[in-house]
């Protein structure tokens, strides 16, 4: 079996979809998991962890948004630049 640490950052990973999961609500969802309650020493040590990914996650997300951000600016000026090819009309 997978270290419980390891267990407890697979859970985080596969379940917390937002930054605005909150601790009580994931907690209560959670506790009777194995990889939840199998690592760390009390729940204070489990609250760090959680809010520590929050962290990451959300840090992820705004990457995330500049990146995309970037990307629209980019293919609006290629839309501008693109000239419309001549039709020659032969009658």
């Amino acid at each position: 079996m997978a270290n419980p640490e390891e267990a407890f950052e697979r859970l985080l990973k596969e379940e917390i979809k937002s930054t605005r999961t909150s601790w009580t609500d994931f907690r209560r969802t959670w506790k009777k998991d194995r990889r939840f309650w199998g690592w760390g020493r009390d729940d204070k040590q489990r609250e760090k962890s959680f809010r520590e990914y929050l962290k990451h996650l959300g840090e992820s997300e705004s990457l995330f948004s500049v990146a995309n951000n970037r990307l629209k600016v980019l293919q609006k000026s290629e839309l501008r630049h693109k000239r419309p090819k001549s039709i020659s009309l032969i009658c």
